[in-house]
């Protein structure tokens, strides 16, 4: 390995990038970024024959300076290189004086006329490279969210034509790729821009379409999206569709969801979650957002929680403070705390929901205590409770007790309710922070 690999390898979990003889490219931060800049490559190798781009990343203040200490390396390696620093942060760059370093926004990087107006370009005959599955059917964004600063970065919302769409899914196809994602800034805001039809119209034509398809997968979903409910029942049906979906959820707490300016609520949430049985949900997380307290963040654990035997990732994000505000500010310890919290409880949750066999299925009513004797055998995997609380309260607590006493390490035990955020939920939370909760 290259000591500019192992300088990349450092930045793996936030970057794609390649490397070969004449070219070397850099992604930061989202799908979109690393979608876009195979099609940037292509477009700059019918121009010029030695280069590097690194797309850069403006949302997060980790991304802003991974894409910093990336453009600062690359100067420093390669001299002789043409440099192209483009996408949402490249701003950031536009002192540096160099006749071999272009500075292109997010409207130029996609413009071939960009590239050959350049001092220097030439025809080239290039070989358009594809983003494995990755199909951009979107951009930029309409909504005003208080803690993002895409819209200014990328503008307003652009949606592919149809027929751009098909020709990007078409090259994958050709080239063996058979399981494909729909990206995008905000996908539930695309609109087809000659017949005006939505997002979930767009999947039912690909899908018609393109029957050799042999998987569909779908980039974030905003959770106040109308057709949040249609999309659920699609993806159910649809055995072409994966069986996933991926929520900007961002907070626990109806009263941060309102300060970051979201249109969703708590309950929404809990909505989705009840109608999405038999599918994996992947969650967006935002910790220290101002004004977030103790209580708040307990809101966002609390909900993860609900949540956690229907999810095996998601994503969690320290606020950035992209407008220079200091009013409620959180600390930065108290967010990178609140972090390593969600980090946690989100490990603890992939280990708790990797064995789903071996299952012993108990009601309110059962003898717990006769129980015990099984606990240690390794062919039990889980213990599953079905159970209202209210009156059934102590009993339950009482069974769950003796259940996490003496279950091995390796043993999940479930709590299936209809119970939502109740005081009795929130008591078995604070009691048995390892019982997982399901809504029924």
């Amino acid at each position: 390995m290259t000591n500019l690999e192992l300088f990349l390898n450092q930045y793996k979990d936030n970057i794609y990038y390649s490397i070969d003889n004449n070219t070397i490219s850099v992604a930061v931060g989202c799908e979109l970024n690393f979608v876009e800049l195979e099609k940037i490559k292509s477009l700059i190798s019918k121009y010029f024959s030695k280069f590097v781009i690194i797309n850069t990343c403006g949302v997060h203040e980790k991304n802003i300076n991974i894409s910093k200490e990336i453009v600062t390396e690359l100067i420093k390696e390669k001299p002789e290189y043409t440099i192209f620093i483009v996408g949402c942060a490249s701003k950031l760059f536009i002192n540096l004086t160099s006749d071999n370093i272009i500075i292109a926004n997010n409207e130029e990087k996609i413009d071939e006329s960009f590239y050959a107006s350049l001092p220097n370009a030439y025809e080239q005959n290039g070989i358009v490279e594809h983003q494995i599955g990755k199909i951009k059917i979107q951009t930029g964004c309409n909504s005003n969210c208080a803690y993002c600063i895409i819209p200014k970065l990328r503008g307003r919302s652009q949606s592919e034509t149809y027929e751009s769409i098909k020709q990007d899914i078409q090259s994958n196809l050709d080239a063996g790729v058979f399981d494909l994602c729909l990206v995008g800034v905000n996908i539930v805001q695309y609109k087809e821009p000659t017949e005006g039809y939505g997002l979930v119209q767009l999947i039912k034509n690909i899908i018609q379409d393109f029957p050799s398809i042999h998987s569909l997968n779908l980039d974030s979903i905003d959770p106040a999206y109308l057709e949040i409910f249609d999309l659920i029942a699609f993806i159910k049906q649809e055995s072409k569709m994966r069986k996933e979906l991926y929520l900007a959820t961002q907070s626990g707490s109806d009263k941060i969801i309102k300060a970051m300016r979201r249109c969703h609520t708590k309950q929404r949430i809990l909505d989705i979650i009840k109608a999405s049985s038999g599918i994996e949900i992947r969650h967006d997380f935002i910790v220290g957002f101002p004004g977030e307290t103790d209580e708040d963040f307990e809101e966002s654990r609390t909900l993860l929680r609900l949540t956690q035997n229907k999810e095996r990732y998601g994503v969690i994000s320290e606020y950035t403070n992209h407008y220079g505000k200091q009013e409620d500010l959180v600390p930065i310890d108290v967010i990178k705390k609140r972090k390593d919290i969600l980090e946690a409880q989100k490990t603890k949750i992939i280990e708790l929901i990797n064995s789903d066999s071996g299952i012993i299925e108990l009601t309110c009513n059962s003898d717990f205590g006769k129980i015990k004797r099984y606990m240690d055998q390794d062919k039990i995997k889980a213990v599953t409770i079905k159970s209202d609380l209210g009156a059934n309260f102590e009993n339950i607590v009482n069974g769950l007790k003796i259940l996490m006493d003496n279950k091995p390490r390796y043993q999940k035990v479930t709590l299936h309710t209809s119970c939502e955020f109740s005081d009795e939920a929130n008591k078995i939370y604070e009691t048995f922070p390892d019982v997982m909760i399901d809504i029924e």
